[in-house]
Order: C-alpha cells, then sequence, then structure tokens
C-alpha cells in the first residue's frame, strides 16, 4: 500500500541535545534529498554528510544524512532521515523547511501505521514496538525484543499450518464421501487439534505473566494512621512524591508510583493509614486496604517503633493468615530514642528496621528486597511467549472453536460442521497477526506510539 502523502515528524525528544533526528517517509523523499543537498551522491543506506539547504537557498545546518529506498527501509515506503546538531531552534527551522516543501506533520505513530500497512511486521510487532518503548524492567525488554523478531508470529502461523491439515483432510471427505473417513484419518485430525489446543492453552496462561511484565511487582504499604508509611515510601523512591505532615492521616487515597530496581520494575502503592478505632470510616478504610492487599505480590507493613500498638491491626487486615513471604515488616523511626518491638508481629515475617527520616537503614533494605525479587523471577519460566491481552482473547475464541469442532469430530457429526467452526478458528488465529481492518481499533493502537515513531 503504496502512501501519497510524504510525512515527516522529529524522532528524538524536544530539548537540547548532542543530535536531533528528522524522519520523513513517502514518495517525495529521494526528490527532496535532491533538492535539499544538490551535487551530493545520493547513495542509499549510507550515512553521508552534507550542508541543510532551506528552499530559500539558506544554509541551515551541516548535517548527517541517509536515504532508504522503500525495499530497505523501515516502513515499506522511500525514506530520509536528517540529523543535525541538537539545537531546538535549528530542528524548527528544518521541520518549517519541510512542511513549506509540502511535507505533512506525521501523526503519532504513523511511521510503523505504514510499516503495518506495507506488510513488514505483523500486528504483535507493531505491539512489540510500543512494548520495547515503554519497557521497565530486563524481562519485559526481553520479551518485546522476542516478539519483534515473529516469535508470537511463528507460533500462531505453525497453529494455523496444523488447523489447515485437519481442514484439508476433511474437506477432501466432503468432496469425495462415498469413499468415507477412515478411522486412522480421524485420530489424526484429533490427535492435531489437541495438540492445537494445549499449545493455545499455554500461551493463554502466559498472560497474567504479561501483566506482571509490563506493570511491574506490585508492592502495597499498609499501616496504622502516622507509621510513617508516606515518609517511607518517599525514602524509598528517594523523592518527596507523597505529602507528608504531622498530622495523622494525611494520606487519604491510594498513592501509586513506579521505581526500577535493579533489573526489576516496582509498583508502590501508598494507602490511607488506619485507625484502630472502629468508626465506619475505618472499618471502610480497612475494606479497600484489603482489596489493594488482594492483588499485590509483596505488603510492606510499617510499624511505628516507639508506639506498642499495632499488632491488632495487624489482625484486622488478615495478614498473620497471608503467605509470609509477601509480606515484610518494616519497623520506621528507629531514630528515637524510645523505638520499641512488636514481638508477635515480627515472630513469623520478615523484618527491616529503618528511619525514613533519616534514610538509615532504607539501602540496606532496598538491596535486601531487590534480592527476593530476584530470587521470585529466578523462578519464572525463562523462554516463555508473553502475549498480551488482545493476543489472549483471539486465542480463546480460536480454542472456543476448536473444542466445539473437536467434539463435533468425537460425535461423528457431519465434517461440513467441523471444518465451519475450524474456519472460524482460523478467523481468530489471524486476527492475532492481522490484517485488521477496523479503523478505530488501528487509530487506538497508534496514538499510544509516540510522534516520529
Amino acid at each position: 500500500m503504496a502512501s501519497k502523502e510524504t510525512i515527516v515528524a522529529p524522532v528524538t525528544p524536544d530539548g537540547e541535545s548532542a543530535i536531533s533526528v528528522i524522519r520523513v517517509g513517502g514518495p517525495s523523499c529521494e526528490s527532496l534529498a535532491r533538492n535539499i543537498f544538490p551535487g551530493t551522491s545520493l547513495e542509499p543506506r549510507k550515512a553521508l554528510l552534507g550542508n541543510y539547504r532551506a528552499s530559500n537557498g539558506i544554509i541551515l545546518d551541516q548535517v548527517v544524512f541517509t536515504f532508504f529506498k522503500k525495499d530497505a527501509s523501515y516502513t515499506g515506503e522511500p525514506t530520509l532521515e536528517i540529523s543535525s546538531h541538537g539545537n531546538p531552534f535549528i530542528t524548527r527551522k528544518i521541520l518549517d523547511d519541510l512542511l513549506s516543501r509540502g511535507c505533512r506533520a506525521a501523526d503519532p505513530g504513523e511511521f510503523t501505521r505504514l510499516a503495518f500497512l506495507n506488510g513488514k511486521m505483523d500486528l504483535t510487532q507493531v505491539e512489540s514496538v510500543l512494548e520495547i518503548i515503554q519497557a521497565r524492567s530486563d524481562r519485559a525488554l526481553a520479551s518485546a525484543n522476542a516478539k519483534l523478531s515473529g516469535v508470537i508470529k511463528n507460533n500462531v502461523n505453525l497453529l494455523v499450518e496444523k488447523v489447515l491439515r485437519v481442514v484439508a483432510s476433511l474437506e477432501a471427505y466432503i468432496d469425495f464421501p462415498e469413499e468415507g473417513l477412515p478411522n486412522e484419518d480421524l485420530q489424526k485430525s484429533e490427535s492435531t487439534l489437541d495438540e492445537v489446543i494445549e499449545a493455545i492453552k499455554e500461551l493463554i496462561s502466559n498472560a497474567d505473566l504479561f501483566d506482571k511484565t509490563s506493570d511491574g511487582f506490585r508492592v502495597v504499604i499498609v499501616g496504622a494512621v502516622n507509621a510513617g508509611k508516606s515518609s517511607f515510601m518517599n525514602s524509598f523512591l528517594g523523592e518527596d512524591r507523597v505529602l507528608v505532615s504531622e498530622e495523622p492521616g494525611t494520606t487519604r487515597d491510594f498513592v501509586e508510583s513506579r521505581i526500577s530496581l535493579g533489573s526489576h520494575l516496582i509498583n508502590l502503592v501508598d494507602t490511607a493509614g488506619i485507625r484502630e478505632a472502629g468508626g465506619p470510616v475505618e472499618i471502610l478504610g480497612i475494606e479497600k486496604t484489603r482489596e489493594q492487599i488482594g492483588s499485590a505480590e509483596f505488603i510492606f507493613y510499617v510499624l511505628d517503633s516507639t508506639e506498642p500498638e499495632g499488632d491488632s491491626l495487624f489482625h484486622n487486615l488478615d495478614l498473620v493468615n497471608k503467605d509470609n513471604d509477601r509480606i515484610i515488616v518494616i519497623e520506621n523511626k528507629i531514630d528515637k530514642n524510645n523505638s520499641g518491638r512488636h514481638p508477635e508481629i515480627l515472630r513469623d515475617s520478615k523484618h527491616y528496621r529503618v528511619s525514613a527520616l533519616t534514610g538509615e537503614g532504607i539501602k540496606d533494605f532496598k538491596i535486601e528486597f531487590q534480592k527476593t525479587l530476584d530470587g521470585v523471577e529466578a523462578t519464572m519460566p525463562k523462554s516463555v511467549i508473553m502475549v498480551n491481552a488482545r493476543q489472549a482473547s483471539a486465542l480463546k475464541k480460536s480454542e472456543e472453536s476448536i473444542q466445539m469442532a473437536f467434539k463435533k469430530i468425537k460425535r461423528c457429526v457431519s465434517p461440513e460442521l467441523v471444518v465451519s467452526d475450524l474456519r472460524h478458528a482460523l478467523i481468530f488465529l489471524a486476527e492475532i497477526t492481522g490484517p485488521i481492518d477496523n479503523e478505530t481499533m488501528l487509530d487506538e493502537l497508534f496514538s499510544k506510539f509516540c510522534i516520529g515513531k
């Protein structure tokens, strides 16, 4: 699908930097390059040095430019990439000049959209580009790069081939019903479909792992009012993310923030402080905190080490019934002379002594918690193909259609009906990689991309 327009956008973020890259894509790229850099030999896929000459004849900058023919470009369209000095003023002047020459400002993700429409990548690879841009952990980046190389496409193609073999076998019987379908062929079809169902189930089961890898480990901070939860969160993050006050109960709602710890992404959630009194507000607060605890991989229970109370709240939140490996007790305010102990809580849970105010113990705790996360990651499968929610949904629909076909074969139902179910399954499998005819769906996907990608 050749584009009739030539589009342009900055590739690098706005602001001063060593270089600024501008991408131009479309049928006018070669003529633009020859007009902007007159007298320069235009060798495709070779970085060349030249003076950018504006349409009014003024030289704007000395740049490095590279021209790509459509068959060897990212988008499948002729492409020109220009690297200028990283001065926003120069970048703006070059962009304005290209617009004056007939280029159109590209929409977010439009270059990648062209790559998809021109068959340079399938839909799973398009989604992997966005995952690479958004990756905040080693596992997320490795997964996204594997998808970009075509690992999901290859697996889906293998499933399609197996289903098509069964369809071909059944359709041969439909064309020549007098010959009958041998039991051996029926058993082979059943075995093949069983393999496909199991492979699909395995892919679907990895959707939760994709969410965890993309969103990071969810860690919820809980504790009594004024135990120093917000101060601890700020100290852990290394920034004042949460409002801190001497007045008890400053945090009224949940506050979320992300942080990278080693190769791990953590989604840290600070909850509202819980009072021991059993009023309706406190009861509601406990219920909301319980909801957050239910979705957490880890729970940081912050104690005020200067106060003897705290054990009852630990019980009220049902933390004593949770997996102890998930609960980490933080004894805060150890800088105070009258810091005490909470023997019942500390007896069965991991615990660390810190001062959110002075920072004492925070660094050591982060080192130990990183080791904990390293241990969790070590137990995860190394070469798992992680599908996202959209892909998992299409796989589920495909599995349901194949299950119906499988049952009909078992009941010796007419082959035409079996083939109909299998063709529905093939449609759902095709949705995973594309093509997609729904423009609204494509618009939503590519709107998440940055300008210039």
